[in-house]
């Protein structure tokens, strides 16, 4: 099946006459004719015309196989704009159509007769299934962070689904599919609900005025190692990192612990709760019945080396005779747990970031999971094939297979904090680039960092400008050893050299050919840096060298005051004069 551009046109100048009708949902009526042989006016009453229904734009039931199908279209290639609607049916739609109506304000219609449909078949509905269909390429959305991010939250929603039709098996599906002629596969996930019994004794409740919870008790750490093996790296979907080195010492130390505590026996196991500062984990539910608690979709917010930790403790220890016979101590190994439950994905993310506060966390680590640093990751992978390590650890933990999967060709990664700088560098904000923490704990500088706009920017200019920095300390060394007396300062103006770089290549005659050469990978070619210790020397020097020759600034290099050299009115001066000695002008990534 493809439809015709002409076709959704001739049906979208119909319906708009109507109605207000979307493009979106102009295709969604010819789809739902093309998929299920219906009329237009049926389908029509089965579209959400406008929009705006909690991530719904259509459904259908099917009596005869009895499926219930949701979707949502996007007359694009682009997967990404699944991003906003894919949020609005994690937080509102699956909850009304399945849940407590009461919980969600305002439904129009629409909404109505299809929660009416499911309340009248919901003995006989067999399957859920959820399809996004638009016109791009399904490998791209295999290979997505943004989008895997998403419809892992909406798996989360599972259980919501379940209690809907009681003791009945009821599977949901999600799947994409694709209108273009080129992928004529299609992108299927059958959810499974993530529900674990574990031993939480003598816990605590307390309770938001907005509805979240947290349970306190003492949480096994053998059941949060089983909900990792089942898991996987889903489990730290929502930390700040992956889970790091075996090697950190950190690691290295709750391994030793481990081993103490199981095969040495020189440790009580249960005073390894005394020693540890605790685990979060959020979770669409908490339940205790009769004495017995079950966790629906767990996420570890911290203590990802914990349970790392204890897993390759337990996989090297396997074999070991005292291990083998000691394996029942596990079992009495226990930390200080906070179950959070009901809680929006705002909500959590706040709580994470507070609960890695107490630790030595980078503020740029706290940011990892904000979803413009998933789309970011998107765009790197999918344009030049790098990956970005937005969570601490991550490219390490990776094997080649992983990698290869995912598209990503090279063997580097570009790091978080790094391209804040980058950024920062294309805008001259060369004062921010040395104040890091400032510009990731604040909301505003962070946003101005990394602008949405940069998304539609060619990602060549980026790895181009993110490269720079790789040859900043050779370029400037090469130039004082040249020049000691005059330019002996300039070690202090490093990120003003690195702003400066990015504008000589930006406005240079050859730009487009460097941006093919070099722009596409995060290998230092040798051609590359001759490239930047040319226009270093012919350029930036002189430039440099024409600011600090001024008398406003001569006392201050004799004083050894170079407080000046990391300044954006600095950084606009040299702008002046390169405008008036090389016709430079100011550019941008876009």
């Amino acid at each position: 099946m493809e439809l015709a551009t002409q076709d959704v046109e001739k049906m979208h100048k119909s319906l708009k006459a109507n109605g207000n009708f979307r493009k979106d949902d102009s295709f969604a009526v010819l789809y739902l004719q093309d998929q299920f042989e219906i009329t237009a006016e049926q389908a029509k009453k089965q579209v959400s015309a406008g929009g705006n229904s909690f991530g719904i734009d259509a459904w259908h039931f099917d009596e005869v196989k009895h499926n219930l199908y949701i979707y949502q279209f996007k007359w694009s290639s682009d997967h990404s704009k699944f991003r906003d609607s894919l949020k609005d049916l994690n937080a509102k739609g699956i909850e009304f159509l399945f849940g407590d109506a009461t919980r969600i304000a305002e439904p129009n219609q629409f909404l109505l007769k299809l929660r009416s449909v499911i309340n009248e078949n919901r003995s006989i509905i067999d399957q859920v299934m959820i399809h996004f269909v638009f016109n791009g390429d399904l490998a791209e959305v295999t290979q997505s962070p943004l989008i895997s991010g998403l419809l892992e939250d909406l798996e989360g929603k599972k259980y919501i689904v379940d209690d809907c039709f009681g003791n009945r098996s009821v599977r949901l599906m999600l799947e994409f599919r694709s209108n273009s002629s080129e992928s004529t596969t299609t992108v299927l996930r059958t959810v499974k609900t993530h529900k674990y019994q574990i031993d939480f004794n003598r816990s605590i409740v307390s309770e938001t005025p907005h509805g979240e919870q947290m349970q306190i008790g003492f949480v096994r750490l053998i059941d949060l190692y089983n909900m990792y093996s089942d898991m996987g790296p889903r489990f730290f979907d929502k930390n700040i990192r992956s889970g790091l080195s075996g090697e950190k010492s950190t690691n290295k130390s709750l391994q030793r612990t481990f081993q103490n505590i199981v095969i040495n026996e020189k440790m009580d196991p249960e005073a390894f709760l005394f020693c540890h500062n605790g685990i979060t984990i959020s979770a669409e539910q908490l339940e205790i019945k009769s004495g017995a608690a079950y966790i629906t979709e767990p996420r570890l917010l911290n203590g990802a080396q914990t349970v790392t930790s204890l897993a390759r403790f337990i996989e090297s220890s396997k074999g070991n005779e005292e291990f083998d016979a000691n394996t029942h101590i596990l079992d009495r190994i226990r930390v200080i747990g906070r179950v959070v439950s009901s809680a929006g994905d705002d909500f959590v993310s706040n709580v994470t970031i507070c609960n890695n506060r107490q630790n030595p966390v980078e503020p740029w680590n706290l940011r990892a999971n904000d979803s413009i640093q998933l789309q970011f990751q998107d765009k790197l992978r999918q344009e030049i094939g790098v990956y970005y390590e937005r969570q601490e650890g991550a490219f390490g933990n990776m094997t080649e297979e992983d990698l290869g999967e995912m598209g990503v060709t090279d063997a580097k990664a570009i790091q978080l904090r790094k391209l804040a700088q980058t950024f920062l560098s294309v805008q001259g904000e060369i004062d921010k680039m040395s104040r890091m923490r400032d510009v990731f704990e604040g909301e505003t500088m962070y946003r101005g960092a990394f602008r949405e706009s940069y998304l539609k920017a060619d990602a060549r200019k980026i790895i181009l400008s993110y490269k720079i920095q790789f040859r900043i300390s050779a370029i400037i060394r090469d130039i004082v050893e040249r020049y000691p007396t005059k330019y002996h300062y300039l070690g202090r103006a490093k990120n003003l050299v690195w702003a400066l770089l990015v504008q000589a290549l930006f406005n240079d005659e050859h730009f487009e050919s460097n941006l093919e050469k070099f722009g596409t990978s995060l290998t230092m070619e040798v051609e590359f840096t001759d490239i930047l210790k040319d226009m270093a020397s012919k350029r930036i020097r002189l430039i440099i060298g024409e600011l600090t020759a001024g008398e406003r600034y001569v006392e201050d290099i004799e004083l050894s005051k170079f407080g000046f050299l990391r300044t954006k009115a600095t950084f606009q001066r040299c702008m002046d004069i390169g405008s008036e000695r090389f016709g430079w002008s100011k550019k941008s990534l876009i």
